[in-house]
């Protein structure tokens, strides 16, 4: 992986855990929270060994890292855009990055996605306490996903 691509698989994931942060304070969310539409909003990467992934990009570009889930160890480079790794049984080279889109709303992409010869099952995944996407193909198999950030609501105050 050359080091401009490390620097371009970063930037989301960092404005999405710094804006995790910071729900029900707006003053404290990052400024770059208010991403434009169709902006990459995160990257994420598939791995079958956590502990291989964080040391190899660890050591090597300096990238830290935070275990959300069992499933997903996410990282953060010193600079671009923010991501992380989904733990898989296997998969086969080529087939393991996944590119986020923002949008607001799912429903006008996926009604014109099949006449611009793109594929969606629609089926909608949820990243709790960050968003939802919904994965799709393009025409030449590329794979990428809409994202759509989801806000906490502020829990009411007894």
């Amino acid at each position: 992986m050359s080091r401009d691509y490390a620097g371009v698989v970063c930037y989301v994931y960092k404005q999405l855990t710094a804006a995790a942060h910071h729900v029900g304070d707006p003053a404290a969310a990052p400024q770059n929270m208010n991403m434009d539409a169709h902006t990459i909003t995160k990257i994420t990467l598939r791995s079958t060994d956590f502990e291989r992934t964080r040391r190899f990009y660890n050591e090597l570009f300096g990238w830290k890292f935070h275990q959300h889930s069992p499933t997903y160890l996410g990282f953060e480079p010193p600079a671009g855009i923010d991501g992380g790794f989904q733990k898989v049984d296997s998969f086969s080279p080529g087939d393991s990055v996944l590119i986020y889109v923002l949008v607001d709303d799912f429903e006008p992409y996926l009604r014109r996605m099949p006449e611009l010869e793109g594929t969606s099952a629609a089926e909608v995944e949820v990243v709790p306490g960050y968003g939802e996407y919904v994965r799709f193909y393009d025409p030449d198999g590329n794979r990428f996903a809409l994202w759509r950030t989801v806000v906490q609501p502020e829990p009411k105050k007894t």
